[in-house]
Formats: C-alpha cells, sequence, structure tokens
C-alpha cells in the first residue's frame, strides 16, 4: 500500500498526500493516547515488532513523500525571512523522521526513562504536531480556494449579466 501512495504522487499528488493522510491517522490512532505518542505494553512480548514494522513502513513513506531536494537545496528559502522559520521547521521535522527511520529498530523500549526512549518519544510526538500543522494547514488553503473560486464564479455571472 505504502508504494501505491508513493507511485500514486507522480499521477496525483492530491490524491497521493489524501490517501497518506488516512494512513497516517490510522497509525496515530493505534499509537496515541492524551493526544501524545504511546507504546501500547500489549506489544511488548515479541520486542515491540510489530510497531517498529509499521514505523518503519510510515516513516518510510512520509519521508518518500515530504523530502524534496529542491526545496533544501534552495538559498532564497534558506535566506528569505517571510520562508526562514517553516524551512527549518522542515529541516527539523525530517531529521526527525531520520532519526526514527534509522533508530526504530534498535531502541529498548521496555526502559521508558532511557535517553533514546525518551529522545524517541519526543521525535514521534514533534512529527505528530508538525503533520497535523501541515494537513490542517492543507484543508485550511483548500477551504480558501473552494471559497474564492465560488467568488470567481458569482462575479463572472454578474459580469455577463451587465455585458
Amino acid at each position: 500500500m505504502y508504494k501505491e501512495i508513493i507511485d500514486l504522487k507522480k499521477i496525483n499528488e492530491e490524491l497521493a498526500f489524501k490517501k497518506m493522510y488516512n494512513v497516517i491517522v490510522e497509525y496515530m490512532n493505534e499509537y496515541t493516547c492524551d493526544n501524545k505518542f504511546y507504546l501500547y505494553r500489549s506489544d511488548s512480548k515479541n520486542d515491540y515488532n510489530m510497531f517498529r514494522i509499521k514505523t518503519t513502513n510510515i516513516f518510510g513513506l512520509i519521508y518518500e513523500m515530504l523530502y524534496d531536494k529542491e526545496i533544501i537545496n534552495d538559498n532564497n528559502l534558506k535566506n528569505d525571512k517571510s520562508t526562514k522559520d517553516e524551512f527549518e521547521k522542515y529541516l527539523k521535522f525530517l531529521e526527525y523522521v531520520k532519526y526514527i527511520q534509522m533508530n526504530i529498530n534498535d531502541i529498548n523500549f521496555s526502559n521508558k526513562e532511557n535517553k533514546e526512549v525518551i529522545y524517541f518519544n519526543d521525535c514521534m510526538n514533534n512529527c505528530k504536531i508538525y503533520l497535523e500543522n501541515i494537513y490542517k494547514d492543507m484543508k485550511d488553503f483548500n477551504i480558501s480556494l473552494h471559497q474564492l473560486s465560488q467568488q470567481l464564479k458569482i462575479l463572472n455571472n454578474k459580469i455577463e449579466l451587465l455585458s
């Protein structure tokens, strides 16, 4: 399913991001409690193997969908004051994603007080917040575009009546 979403991005980026959103929501519902990342003990019997597999897959998908070399290498984004904060958030997000990808199979989740586990949880929560904000912004943007489109139709109809 993840490869299908990545392939779909080449054909229909908007639909691919909608499908990715649904996958992410499903994953977050499974591993979130009180709006924070939470690793359930039920998976501890097999060293959190199911969680590790799902996390590897979902963060591979996230990275493939959101990593953009052109954006990262764009010096205008790095230096433009109006985009610098968002650009830095994006880079930090990618850093969290890479950390999760690189460490998911090696972390010992049995000790919640372990610094690695605490940092991993922080990375998971920061990714969750970033993605929620991105999708909220996309939704708001789509609503604004729809409203603008409706207003343009009304304006066009009025112009036609005047002609």
